[in-house]
């Protein structure tokens, strides 16, 4: 089986103050939507913490598998904090999801990982999303190659394979005040009314 992967170290510059995993999204936090999201599929979650460190862990103390990995550079950026989690994972393959991509597709993740690939990139309609599936070569080669500015950049440098998923919410990515009502405007109308 699987790890996870999920950041949830960042500080929210773009929410106007609120700590954008904390949010309620339909009864659920952000962070603990995302988290759980990956549970069916991952043997253990790393959630790598930062900012707002205790109110992170309190909003997925009930999610089982999940084991929270402190990065005290999460203020250098989100790549800082996808290495602090990378470097705990011991199994062949880890999904990594940024904690502010709340809806993430089962069926994307279950197909993503029969994928025999090292880097496996979902896409919707010609966008690519998240979660990535990252091997262990892809992960070593992260943690000891040379250093690259963004998760993004690793990716497009190494290559991916990427797969073609009929789930709008692997774009979502809750940054602003605006991608969150539509977000939670989307849940509210149910699962096939996905944001996008």
């Amino acid at each position: 089986m699987a790890e996870g992967v999920v950041i949830a170290a960042g500080l929210s510059s773009r929410m106007g103050g609120a700590n954008k995993l904390l949010l309620d999204l339909a009864g659920q936090t952000v962070i603990a939507r995302s988290v759980s999201s990956l549970v069916p599929y991952c043997e253990r979650i790393y959630l790598v913490t930062g900012h707002q460190d205790d109110e992170i862990k309190a909003a997925v103390e009930a999610i089982p598998g999940v084991v929270t990995v402190h990065n005290p550079c999460y203020r250098e950026g989100m790549l800082s904090s996808a290495i602090a989690g990378l470097c705990m994972v011991q199994a062949d393959k880890c999904v990594f999801l940024p904690g502010d991509c709340p809806m993430a597709c089962g069926s994307a993740i279950e197909r993503m990982l029969t994928i025999d690939a090292d880097i496996v990139v979902p896409r919707y309609l010609g966008s690519a999303g998240h979660p990535v599936i990252l091997g262990k070569k892809a992960i070593k080669c992260l943690l000891t190659g040379r250093e690259y500015p963004t998760l993004r950049d690793f990716i497009e440098s190494e290559g991916a394979t990427y797969v073609d998923v009929d789930c709008p919410g692997i774009l979502e990515d809750i940054d602003t005040e605006e991608d969150y009502r539509r977000v939670a405007e989307a849940l509210k109308k149910g699962p096939k009314e996905e944001a996008r």
